[in-house]
């Protein structure tokens, strides 16, 4: 299984989907499958149950992907809890997007999802994304077996990660 790790915005479901049909595999985003689940959305989630719920869901639904053959976007916190990082990392690669916070001020100001993306910490875009990438950033580099520049455009990124699948043999996704 293949994993894409990354703050909100980084493009991780974009560049998801079109990495499984390129390599004709199976994609999952565990966002969606968080959503169709609880038949709500994230921003309802965590408005009547909170993040700790949320979390929980999203860790639930990691899990529950076995299908061999996968890229997988996660959501932008699953980093969080350490058993999701050893989950990931013994079941598959864990590609990080990613991305200047400048770039994910841009694209999150353009295409808001807010009923996808509801705040995480109440400020502002701009503060919020400086203030979680701070916090997150070290596990998503400790977390990855690649990094990639998630600026890029989409066909770039995933022809970089095609390269990476190719060179590394231990990784048959």
């Amino acid at each position: 299984m293949l994993y894409l790790i990354g703050p909100r915005g980084a493009g991780k479901t974009t560049v998801g989907k079109t990495l499984a049909e390129s390599r004709m595999c199976h994609f999952f985003d565990t966002d969606s499958l968080v959503k169709q689940n609880a038949k709500i959305s994230i921003a309802e989630i965590v408005e009547r149950d909170g993040w700790p719920r949320f979390r929980d869901l999203e860790s639930r639904i990691l899990r529950s992907i076995q299908q061999p053959n996968s890229v997988i976007s996660t959501g932008g916190g699953i980093i969080l809890l350490k058993e999701n990082r050893d989950f990931m990392k013994k079941n598959g690669c864990i590609i990080y997007l990613q991305v200047p916070s400048e770039v994910l001020i841009n694209r999150l100001s353009a295409d808001p999802e807010t009923s996808q993306r509801p705040t995480l910490t109440g400020k502002p875009l701009a503060e919020e994304i400086v203030e979680v990438m701070q916090e997150r950033e070290s596990y998503y580099l400790d977390t990855a077996d690649y990094i990639i520049d998630a600026a890029l455009p989409t066909t770039k990124i995933v022809h970089q990660i095609d390269c990476f699948l190719q060179n590394d043999k231990k990784y048959f996704v």
